[in-house]
C-alpha cells in the first residue's frame, strides 16, 4: 500500500467543469442572453421549446428540435451550443458515479453489504468531510482498491463546489506524500482479516483497560 502515486490533474479539471457551482453561473449568464437580450423572451417561445430549454439532460431528439428553433430564429451558434452542452455536465458525473460503482461494487474490489458500516455510510455521503475522507482512503487503498478508482470517487463526491474539490484533491495528494512516513500511526480495517492494520502490515492492537 505504500508509495502510491497518483496524478489527478486532468480528473479534478473534468470535476471542476462539471461543477454545480460553475454550471449554474454560466447557465444564469447564458440565460440572460437567450431571454430577450440577444434572442426572444422565453415567455414568447412555443410551449415544447420552453419546456425542451429547462430539460436536463436532452434526448437526440430535443437537441435536435431545441437547435433548429435557436439557430433558425438568428440565435447565434455559440450561444446555442453552450446552452446545450451546459445541460449535460451533471449528466456525466452521475454517469461516471454510476462506471465508478460498478467497479467498487463487487468488479475489483469487495461487494459494499459487506463492508463495515461506517465505511458504507461514508461511500454515499456527499461531500465528505477531512476525516471522512482519510477513513475512506486508508479502507479502499489498504484492502487493494486503486489508487485512480479511490481518488476518482472522492472527487466526484464534491462537484457542485469547486473549493472543495480543490480542498480534497490537495488532501489526497497530502495523504499520498505522507504514507510512508506515518505507515506506523495511519490503520484501516482489513477485510481479509478481519482486523485493524496499520498501514505498514503491522496489527493494530489496542490495549484493554484495567478493570
Amino acid at each position: 500500500m505504500q508509495g502510491n502515486k497518483i496524478e489527478l490533474g486532468d480528473f479534478e479539471s473534468f470535476v471542476l467543469r462539471c461543477s454545480k457551482e460553475e454550471i449554474c453561473g454560466k447557465r444564469r449568464e447564458l440565460l440572460l442572453l437567450l431571454d430577450g437580450d440577444v434572442f426572444y423572451h422565453v415567455k414568447c417561445w412555443p410551449t415544447e421549446m420552453e419546456r425542451i430549454l429547462w430539460k436536463k439532460p436532452l434526448s437526440d431528439e430535443e437537441t435536435f428540435k431545441l437547435m433548429l428553433f435557436l439557430l433558425g430564429n438568428g440565435c447565434g451558434p455559440q450561444l446555442t451550443c453552450e446552452w446545450i452542452l451546459t445541460s449535460t455536465y451533471w449528466e456525466e458525473i452521475c454517469s461516471k458515479r454510476r462506471e465508478l460503482l460498478l467497479l467498487l461494487d463487487g468488479d475489483v474490489f469487495y461487494h459494499v453489504n459487506g463492508w463495515p458500516t461506517e465505511m458504507e455510510r461514508i461511500l454515499w455521503k456527499k461531500p465528505l468531510s477531512d476525516e471522512e475522507t482519510f477513513k475512506l482512503m486508508l479502507f479502499l487503498l489498504g484492502n487493494g482498491c486503486g489508487p485512480q478508482l479511490t481518488c476518482e470517487w472522492i472527487l466526484t463526491s464534491t462537484y457542485w463546489d469547486r473549493q472543495k474539490t480543490r480542498k480534497r484533491c490537495d488532501q489526497m495528494k497530502w495523504i499520498f506524500t505522507n504514507m510512508d512516513r506515518y505507515a506506523a500511526r495511519w490503520f484501516y480495517f482489513d477485510m481479509f482479516h478481519k482486523i485493524h492494520l496499520y498501514v505498514n502490515g503491522e496489527e493494530r492492537k489496542i490495549k484493554k483497560l484495567k478493570a
